[in-house]
């Protein structure tokens, strides 16, 4: 199954009909995929899906059995690591104990053969842009774990490199953090632009900021497109279910939006619990046709009580429904 969107820009990264297993288990099966410069586009999937297996061939650290890693139409698959001006970002930062903070972040630099001062006031320069310019002689390890993540950010961007890398970037920080790295991130890319993968298993996050995410399970692409366009019409019950979509069977997906609490069209339904979850109301109701259904509402409605009949229409227009395998 071909899934590739053509790009005209240069700077582009492509996999190319790749082809990998581990002893019995496929993690890649024709995978075909293009990233251009102004995308970030995230992988989304499962634990052992095949997702980091992609992200590690494009920086050379893994050979795929079959196909062809290209950048801008160059063969880059048997290019060593350090050939290749790629930046990867690991979940566990990678950071060099030994090394104070600007060094860590000069390290590529120094490795690519720029003088120490050159390369000081360069890892001095982007520690500013994340924040962390007083931090600079510090080590490593008394840093807080944003703090670290910041200083990863900085060493793989510092280089100004080919295509950015991101491996569950962000998945070890707690939300608040998360959310200041993600944005940093984003405000980051926008001044230096490359073709950016991002690799998770988090469908808010892949959601909330790529340009084009990519469902990948066992190896095999389930669907691609937009966020909005993947959220409104998933193609099966697995990508609706990789989506993190409410309300999902394998033969239909009933979004939010056919969903319509005291309507005169309904059919009585039972409240089976009410809990709020971040400034919302998260209903559970037991429906006559399609049995359990979660409705999310804001959290300034007054929701019924549990164990009430009230009237749920579900508009089956707005019913998303799979066609057969």
């Amino acid at each position: 199954m071909r899934i590739a969107t053509p790009i005209k820009e240069r700077n582009v990264l492509e996999w190319v009909d790749i082809h990998h297993r581990y002893g019995n288990k496929t993690v890649a099966h024709g995978i075909n995929l293009a990233v251009g410069a102004s995308e970030l586009v995230a992988i989304l999937g499962p634990s052992g899906s095949g997702k980091s297996t992609l992200l590690k061939m494009a920086a050379g650290l893994v050979a795929p059995q079959h196909g062809q890693i290209r950048f801008n139409g160059a063969d880059y698959t048997f290019r060593q690591p350090e050939q290749r001006r790629f930046a990867l970002m690991f979940q566990d930062y990678a950071l060099l104990p030994h090394l104070n903070v600007w060094q860590n972040v000069a390290f590529g630099l120094r490795m690519q053969g720029q003088g120490k001062a050159a390369a000081r006031a360069a890892a001095i320069n982007i520690l500013a842009q994340v924040g962390l310019a007083a931090e600079a002689e510090r080590r490593t390890g008394a840093l807080s774990g944003g703090e670290q993540q910041r200083v990863a950010l900085a060493r793989a961007l510092v280089t100004r490199p080919q295509a950015l890398l991101l491996d569950e970037p962000f998945s070890a920080l707690d939300s608040h953090l998360r959310s200041q790295l993600q944005q940093l991130t984003l405000a980051l890319l926008q001044q230096q632009p490359c073709p950016t993968v991002m690799v998770t298993h988090s469908p808010t996050e892949a959601l909330q900021l790529a340009t084009r995410v990519c469902l990948l399970d066992h190896g095999r692409w389930l669907q691609q497109g937009s966020p909005a366009d993947l959220l409104a019409k998933p193609a099966s019950a697995a990508a609706a279910r990789l989506l993190g979509c409410d309300n999902v069977t394998e033969q239909h997906h009933i979004p939010q939006a056919a969903l319509h609490l005291h309507h005169p069209q309904g059919t009585p339904s039972t409240l089976l619990a009410a809990a709020p979850q971040a400034g919302l109301w998260r209903l559970q109701w037991q429906h006559p046709q399609y049995g359990t259904l979660q409705q999310w509402l804001p959290a300034t409605t007054t929701p019924p009580a549990v164990g009430d009949s009230v009237k749920l229409w579900v508009d089956e227009a707005a019913v998303v429904v799979f066609e057969a395998a």
